[in-house]
């Protein structure tokens, strides 16, 4: 089971656990992309929600290939970005 304590890959240095947050960037094996997301998980920790996350954080993921899905359950929106 892959969540907040069992995070995969396992990688402490580029794929550090963040708590209450599970986070995949781009590929398997990619560091730049899953540092580069928890770092902005990190910054925004506390505040993230689906506008901040729109605005802040998805486009500082320079992968050049997006697919995204946000899903607000307060308010039961699901927002979903494919991009190429």
């Amino acid at each position: 089971m892959i969540d907040d304590v069992n995070l995969l890959p396992v990688n402490s240095t580029w794929h550090a656990p963040i708590e209450n947050a599970v986070y995949f960037g781009m590929d398997w094996l990619c560091p730049p992309f899953h540092l580069q997301l928890g770092n902005l998980i990190r910054q925004y920790y506390g505040n993230i929600d689906a506008d901040l996350a729109i605005r802040k954080i998805i486009p500082h993921l320079t992968s050049g290939n997006l697919q995204i899905a946000l899903y607000d359950l307060t308010s039961m929106h699901v927002y979903i970005s494919y991009g190429y």
